[in-house]
């Protein structure tokens, strides 16, 4: 899809302007809770968060929900409690506090998802326009950020650009998926990539899962899957 041959008007403009607002709210909140936090907390909160928005957006417009959707919906909650806990043995002031602040800084970042997806699927017939629009004030934000912070420099230049181009590729394709069909069910889908990100999170990072929050990230699987019917 490209913004060739595609109308650049008010309702882009606003669209692209927005899902910038909800992309700069995302990504400082997601990196910062992974900063503080835990992956395997931070993930599947912003996922469900960002899930929701886009689903409560619908509601809001007159869409109504499948029992399927409502079933997945009550899901979450039990989904959210364990992920968000301190799992199976008791933690230490200090790292509960990060897994309290990861936690809050992953809904922070949810929200801000949501909003984005929201703008995105909200500009019929605009092309790529939002998309382009939103990254474009994103970089402009996020990246002075990073050089006064200091770290955008040696060698995490690579992984960000890797990182940054595989983003823009996914809001292209969030960006189809939402003007060919549902806005909601397109974000709910979407946000199943918590799954990737606790894998590598267990598996490369060797960081603790435990039973509670893996019973948690299967019901988070589970409820997403089930709003998406």
């Amino acid at each position: 899809m490209g913004a060739q041959g595609s109308p650049l008007g008010a309702g882009s403009l606003v669209a692209g302007m927005v899902a910038g607002v909800g992309l700069i709210i995302g990504c400082l909140g997601l990196y910062r809770g992974l900063a503080v936090g835990s992956m395997v907390v931070v993930a599947p909160l912003s996922a469900l968060f960002g899930a929701a928005v886009p689903v409560m957006g619908g509601l809001l417009a007159g869409e109504s929900l499948s029992p399927t959707a409502i079933v997945g919906g009550l899901l979450a909650v039990p989904a959210l409690a364990c992920v968000a806990g301190t799992g199976e043995t008791p933690l230490d002031p200090e790292t509960a506090q990060s897994t309290a602040s990861g936690a809050m800084h992953g809904v922070i970042a949810g929200c801000g998802f949501g909003v984005m997806y929201l703008a995105y699927g909200s500009a019929e017939g605009a092309g790529a326009w939002p998309v382009l629009l939103s990254v474009l004030i994103g970089a402009c934000v996020l990246f002075p950020m990073s050089r006064s912070s200091g770290g955008f420099s040696g060698p995490v230049v690579v992984p960000a650009v890797v990182a940054g181009a595989v983003a823009g590729i996914g809001h292209l394709a969030f960006r189809l998926g939402a003007t060919g069909g549902s806005t909601a069910l397109t974000a709910v889908i979407a946000s199943l990539y918590p799954a990737v990100t606790v894998l590598l999170a267990v598996t490369v990072l060797a960081e603790p899962l435990g039973k509670v929050r893996a019973a948690g990230l299967g019901l988070s699987v589970v409820a997403i899957a089930l709003v998406s019917l």
